[in-house]
This record gives C-alpha cells, structure tokens and sequence, in this order.
C-alpha cells in the first residue's frame, strides 16, 4: 500500500467492492475498509466500447459524467489507446 501512499492524497478510508482490494487493506491497520456494491449494473469495457462505436453516452451515463468525459477528450483518449495495441 506505500506506493498508493506516495502518489495519492492522505486517506483514511478505502471504498472498493473487490474483495481482494479490500482483503489488502484490512491488513494494514491504519486504515477503515468499506463494502461498496454496485446499484447500477455498469462494465467499463462496455462503457469504452459505446463510446468507440460512437453512440450516445447520454443514453447510458450520468449527466455529470458525460461532462468530465467530454472535458477531456475521453474518445481522443480511447482512440489514440486502440491504436497502439
């Protein structure tokens, strides 16, 4: 967990509905685990694929979430990745 320490913000508690992650960090004394679960039936790769195959993130994400995404070029991003691999 130091590396984490080194390049985030102090934190005293970590959120994570991955088992393992949250297996990690009950370890380490110094900081509370907690137990998220996803009300929304949501996958990233699915997310990133809508937006490659151009179709409206309205229709799938949240209002505030389109904003940032579109403030930084999320597509841009995606598309300079896919064309790498």
């Amino acid at each position: 967990m130091r590396h984490l320490e080194k390049i985030l913000p102090p934190f005293s508690t970590v959120f994570s509905g991955c088992g393992f992650v949250r297996h990690l960090f009950e370890h380490e004394e110094k900081f509370a685990v907690k137990k998220i679960v996803k009300n929304v039936p949501i996958c990233a790769s699915e997310i990133r694929d809508q937006f490659l195959t151009g179709k409206n993130p309205a229709e799938f994400l949240p209002a505030a979430a389109v904003e940032f995404l579109t403030e930084i070029d999320f597509t841009a991003r995606l598309e300079r990745i896919a064309a790498r691999k």
